[in-house]
């Protein structure tokens, strides 16, 4: 009997500019979110609201790889078990109706040696930054009332990237971009019917 094929295949060796860990996990059934794809702006929301106390939803966005329709996060949280530092990276969920694969890519700001250096930068050149930081109010773009473990900070935007090419948001971004060609996805599994969230009602929509 032929072998069946992986729904998801990743190529481990990585990339040559991009250092970091990737991998990708096969679960073999549904998400079981209330919200997805046809609600992008309650998506985004409830993604932020689920990020918050362990770190922070950056962005969220519509992606398809390899005929396969999702959701690409892009995510910050605390080094674990350190006092300074963070780690960066991008969740790629593609979900069937009755399989999801999830690809996951993520890097250490230690990387750089000293933490913090993106923040500050950009800090100094935004007047606006600054205060915010000071006042500790940053506004979540996908949800303005809400206070997480890590806040969103401006410098998080990818307009930024271009002057940070060695930072770990920007790497992360690097490797979405290039995700067709790290990614494989088996055909069937890309012809299976998307998922579609639930009926359940979501609080505070």
């Amino acid at each position: 009997m032929t072998p069946r094929a992986a729904p998801v295949t990743l190529n481990t060796t990585g990339t040559p500019d991009t250092p970091g860990r990737q991998g990708v996990d096969i679960l073999d059934h549904a998400l079981e979110e209330p919200y997805w794809l046809d609600d992008l702006d309650l998506a985004r929301r409830q993604l932020a609201r689920e990020w918050a106390p362990i770190g922070c939803l950056i962005e969220a966005n519509p992606i398809t790889v390899g005929g396969a329709r999702g959701m690409a996060q892009l995510w910050k949280h605390p080094v674990p078990g350190q006092e300074h530092g963070l780690v960066y990276g991008v969740s790629v969920f593609l979900a069937k109706t009755a399989q999801t694969a999830i690809i996951t890519y993520f890097t250490d700001e230690r990387l750089l040696g000293t933490t913090g250096i993106r923040e500050s930068v950009v800090a100094c050149k935004d007047p606006a930054m600054m205060q915010a930081l000071l006042d500790d109010n940053r506004p979540h773009p996908y949800d303005p009332e809400l206070r997480g473990l890590l806040a969103y900070n401006r410098s998080d935007a990818e307009v930024w990237d271009e002057q940070f090419p060695g930072h770990p948001l920007t790497r992360t971004r690097a490797w979405l971009r290039d995700l067709d060609r790290i990614v494989t996805v088996d055909p069937a599994f890309a012809a299976l019917p998307d998922f579609r969230g639930t009926t359940r009602q979501v609080k505070g929509r």
